[in-house]
């Protein structure tokens, strides 16, 4: 009988285990690797996480600036810490941003500082002879009661020496071409007085009218546009916080309803309020909330919701103006908003926030051109401050000012290096890509410390 053959050939298993090496091979490299799927899933888990911890981050320091507008309990270093731990900051994390309240840096774009929490008791003044400046819109006027406002009322009962209210009913951040309305940044850019205290309060007209709201970014470039939300408020935070560097500002969110009868507010309001927030945070404006904080009113802590006795309209009519019961029902609450608001000197130093740090704010021309108008000594060399940069971004250099207008451009053209200043002078310095192509949130970013001015030689730094 004919033996059969049982098994596999030894060049069978030899070619067997071949294969299953190369597909071994394969699948290790899908799942390693810089682009492999254990990679990309560990990026994913990361930037998740960050997220958690910049959101969590933010409303700690939203909870920390009403703590000191409301006179609420402040948050301690341990309470923070397990908040943040919770969202999945490591111990070490904890350690040197809280423990030893320095910096981390959780991406190349995050970084958290402990100084920006501001964890300490706020300062109680008093108002009695001292001056306050008022600016906004209709509410900020009075329209619910003849001209009469909270300012009315604080100057009254606390006697301030000097109670000015500039705030002009339609007024808004953005200017709406479809209105008369003015911006509410020109209500104080000209106004060169002296304040203790600026209270600003406007952006639900921005919201009526439909103006863009544009993306908050880190970024302290100041762009301005005054089509976009953000940077209008932005450059008039900027403009206020540089005007009046030593008074205590602060910024009044209203309280409106979703049934207001007003164009977005039943679909927006709520963004809009966090959005404000968020540009409040930004800039270190403190914020007395009264759209979503709460006050003490007899000894109880109550919402404005409740205060106000929003659902019989007893002192909001309309569902955004106060009456006159309604602005004396929280003008005490606004005074001790007021007398807890910290000097803004302390807030913008020791950096005080600018764009081109020598020259000063950045303009928009359109989505491919800005430009500064900086005044410049003989000897002065501008140049961007990275031969790397040459490759992506151009200058100008016009003597006098008006970008829109300058046809005498002193260095002839855009510049492919550094240019020295024969003449003293005010100048623009007009900023491009080399590509002609727009700039982007992170172009802005990169010229707000790149575009600078080298002392001349025989001065020392």
């Amino acid at each position: 009988m004919e033996r059969k053959s049982q098994g596999i050939t030894l060049i069978a298993l030899i070619i067997t285990i071949i294969i299953l090496l190369m597909l071994a091979g394969v699948t290790i490299a899908t799942l390693t690797g810089e682009n492999g799927m254990l990679s990309q899933t560990a990026k994913a888990k990361e930037e998740t996480r960050i997220g958690a911890i910049v959101e969590e981050w933010n409303m700690i320091k939203s909870e920390i600036m009403m703590s000191k507008i409301m006179d609420y309990t402040l948050l301690t270093k341990t309470q923070v810490a397990d908040r943040l731990s919770a969202v999945g900051m490591t111990p070490k994390e904890i350690n040197i941003l809280i423990t030893q309240e320095g910096t981390i840096v959780l991406n190349s774009k995050t970084t958290l500082n402990y100084s920006d929490l501001g964890l300490q008791v706020a300062e109680v003044v008093s108002l009695e002879g001292k001056s306050a400046l008022f600016i906004g819109d209709s509410v900020a006027y009075g329209q619910g009661n003849s001209g009469k406002s909270w300012s009315y009322y604080i100057n009254h009962e606390y006697q301030l020496s000097n109670c000015t209210n500039v705030a002009v009913p339609g007024a808004s951040w953005t200017y709406n071409s479809t209105t008369s309305t003015s911006r509410i940044i020109n209500q104080y850019k000209n106004n060169t007085t002296n304040y203790d205290f600026v209270i600003l309060e406007g952006g639900i007209n921005d919201l009526t009218y439909g103006s863009t709201w544009g993306e908050l970014t880190d970024s302290k470039a100041i762009i301005e546009n005054s089509q976009i939300i953000t940077e209008a408020m932005e450059e008039a935070f900027y403009k206020a916080i540089t005007k009046y560097p030593n008074s205590r500002i602060g910024y009044i969110l209203l309280y409106n309803t979703e049934d207001s009868g007003r164009t977005n507010h039943d679909t927006q309001l709520e963004d809009y309020h966090n959005l404000i927030l968020s540009i409040c945070n930004k800039w270190n404006i403190p914020v007395f909330d009264m759209y979503a904080g709460k006050v003490i009113e007899n000894n109880e802590e109550v919402t404005f919701d409740e205060l106000l006795d929003v659902h019989n309209k007893t002192y909001l009519e309309d569902g955004l103006h106060l009456n006159g019961a309604g602005y004396q029902k929280t003008y005490k609450h606004m005074a001790e908003c007021m007398m807890r608001l910290p000097k803004m000197q302390s807030q913008t130093d020791p950096e005080t926030p600018k764009s081109f740090i020598e020259f000063g704010s950045l303009s928009k021309i359109n989505n491919t051109r800005y430009y500064v108008e900086p005044t410049l000594e003989i000897g002065d060399i501008v140049n961007f401050k990275s031969d790397e940069l040459w490759n992506t971004y151009k200058y100008s250099i016009g003597f006098g000012t008006g970008a829109g207008l300058m046809t005498d451009w002193v260095g002839g053209g855009y510049q492919t290096g550094a240019y020295t200043i024969e003449t003293a002078g005010a100048y623009t310095v007009m900023v491009a890509k080399q590509d002609n192509s727009e700039f982007t949130s992170n172009d802005l970013e990169i010229l707000a410390s790149a575009l600078g001015k080298t002392p001349k030689e025989n001065e020392t730094e």
